[in-house]
């Protein structure tokens, strides 16, 4: 299943994928013939029977072959010096090319885990509850990554330990283990490279900190997104710190894929350098004797070492990985019978009638309905209060109601205000949610109350703050509006939480302002204070609220009361008071409490 998953991501790159696979066949070649022509630099000094050698050696020695034997030597290892820095670029162009292609991953899934979390319809979200979903969006977009990266590097050692083992097998007898005079000048280089990519690092683990808590905001908030319509300002919001996030990752790439092409090209730099120093300085006699420490086969086994060694540590990874990655791709690979995608409407899109007809609707996987047969119709702006017991579906209506939900049968219908049926899909934009668990996020107060709000005038801040009855408090908070807020908002109360929110609602200057228990944390006269505040206010705002506070629904224009999922009536307070016996009971019973 991961290594699918993979192949789809690769055929989604094929340029990258093409130039990958291009870049790991110069390197091998390029190997080779650095090999070939190393071995070739110590046969110039043995007797040269002609025929006994391939056509391509031949090619290579023929320009050269009226020199001195020592001379050839030269020349052929400073070939040879050429091809392996070929092989490096090619080797430093493959390990950047999978790089990217492991970073583009990375991009993709973080995104794909964002958008299932933001876009998956809530009453079908029990099932990203069921497992990690918050382990696997913060840890499993980079272990894919890492995986995509250990994948090429196997996929490239073999193909490497290939050559090596051929190599070994055409070579005569073993020769003298040459001085590895490159470990010096590797340690030097290294140490300038570890630098930057401990500050590359640095800046990858807070961007993936920031990337840790927009997933957790988009999974505790996303109730508060998608029905504000605030879920593509979270997604471009949360894509800004994935490209920082993917910027760092790329610098690291860079600077950390040069040490292991450094580290194979090195050694016939060095065995380069020194013959033509010791040509140069000493004459034919010395180099003579050099010749005996410049060992090909141990070159080979060096190298072949150290890709099994490799191969043993990348095999084991990839085994430990590839159990951890299988929930991701499980969660990748869920479908739903749809996708929340709001309906913003317009900007002067007005509604007038909000209609419901003959509406039912089932959560997923149960199978009796949570409503049944609702009929209503309610001419906007106007004040409602959605009554009844726990478990009579009020939360269900309201969900229908902001588009949530969708109905399982039956039709809700909109009309503008020329009563013409505009749509039968709610238009998001035109709503204001606050829910009874509705949360802020981790930034500061003033983040949070215009957050989704490009333009707000201090007035109007004030107007709101005013009417959610949050002045006081916040202008006690030794840094104001400016306070930022801890995880879970610690350090205020609930009630404090629940005037922020409504607040944040009333800023977004919408239509129909809906209030899900929004103000069950705060005392009795509070929550009265606060209706009354929004009703004075805000007067042209029409309201949907549920509440166990009986005052809030003598406070409303129509109630729709309802009981074991079905409409019993639909009707004014005072009508409902005297006609109702459900409906009295319900209000004396909670006025009492």
């Amino acid at each position: 299943m991961v290594y699918s998953y993979i192949f789809s991501i690769l055929r989604k790159q094929k340029a990258l994928s093409v130039a990958y696979i291009s870049m790991t066949t110069i390197e091998i070649l390029s190997e080779s013939l650095t090999i070939v022509l190393v071995y070739q630099s110590f046969a110039v000094f043995q007797i040269h029977q002609p025929g006994h050698e391939s056509q391509i050696i031949e090619a290579i020695r023929q320009p050269i072959v009226h020199l001195s034997p020592a001379l050839q030597f030269v020349l052929l290892l400073q070939l040879a010096a050429i091809t392996q820095l070929v092989r490096a670029l090619a080797e430093y162009g493959s390990n950047v090319t999978n790089g990217l292609i492991a970073a583009n991953a990375l991009t993709e899934i973080s995104l794909r885990l964002t958008d299932l979390i933001l876009f998956t319809p809530l009453h079908h979200s029990q099932v990203l509850e069921s497992g990690s979903i918050l382990e696997s969006s913060s840890s499993g977009p980079s272990s894919l990554k890492t995986f995509i990266v250990d994948t090429g590097k196997l996929v490239n050692l073999i193909l490497l330990s290939g050559a090596y083992f051929i190599g070994l097998f055409i070579l005569s007898p073993p020769m003298i283990v040459s001085a590895l005079l490159m470990i010096s000048v590797f340690i030097l280089v290294q140490k300038r490279i570890l630098g930057y990519i401990r500050y590359t690092s640095e800046n990858i683990i807070s961007s993936s900190t920031s990337l840790s808590q927009y997933l957790m905001d988009a999974f505790r908030g996303r109730r508060y997104l998608q029905s504000n319509s605030l879920t593509t300002f979270f997604r471009d919001q949360f894509l800004i710190t994935l490209n920082t996030y993917k910027e760092f990752l790329l610098r690291r790439t860079y600077a950390k894929e040069v040490i292991g092409p450094l580290a194979g090209f090195l050694p016939i730099l060095v065995l380069a350098f020194v013959s033509i120093v010791v040509y140069l300085t000493s004459g034919e006699s010395d180099l003579s004797r050099l010749m005996a420490s410049l060992v090909t086969f141990a070159l080979l086994l060096q190298r072949l070492g150290a890709s099994f060694s490799s191969i043993g540590k990348i095999t084991n990874r990839l085994k430990e990985s590839t159990a951890s990655l299988k929930y991701l791709t499980d969660l990748l690979s869920l479908r739903f019978p749809y996708r929340y995608l709001p309906n913003p409407g317009t900007t002067s899109t007005s509604l007038s009638i909000l209609s419901f007809h003959e509406v039912s609707y089932t959560y997923p996987n149960t199978q009796v309905p949570a409503l049944r047969d609702i009929s209503f119709s309610i001419k906007l702006p106007t004040r409602v209060a959605i009554v009844g017991n726990s478990g009579a579906g009020k939360t269900c209506l309201l969900d229908l109601i902001i588009g949530l939900a969708m109905p399982s049968a039956g039709e809700i219908r909109f009309y503008d205000n020329n009563g013409e049926w505009i749509s039968s899909s709610p238009p998001s934009s035109l709503f204001a949610v606050v829910s009874q668990h509705d949360f802020l996020f981790g930034r500061s107060i003033y983040d949070n109350l215009v957050y989704g709000i490009t333009d707000i005038s201090e007035s109007t801040l004030d107007s709101a703050l005013d009417s959610a009855r949050c002045s006081s408090f916040i202008n006690s908070l030794e840094l104001g509006i400016n306070t930022p807020l801890l995880e879970g908002s610690a350090g205020l109360s609930g009630g404090q939480i629940q005037r922020l929110l409504i607040a944040r609602a009333l800023l977004r200057n919408k239509q129909i302002l809906v209030l899900d228990e929004a103000t069950s944390a705060l005392d009795y006269q509070n929550s009265i204070d606060i209706l009354n505040g929004i009703m004075r206010h805000y007067p042209s705002i029409s309201i949907v609220i549920t509440s166990h506070n009986p005052m809030h629904w003598s406070l409303c224009d129509k109630i729709v009361l309802l009981s074991n999922g079905e409409l019993i009536a639909f009707d004014s307070h005072d009508s409902l008071l005297e006609s109702n016996s459900l409906y009295r009971d319900m209000y004396f019973n909670s006025a009492e409490m």
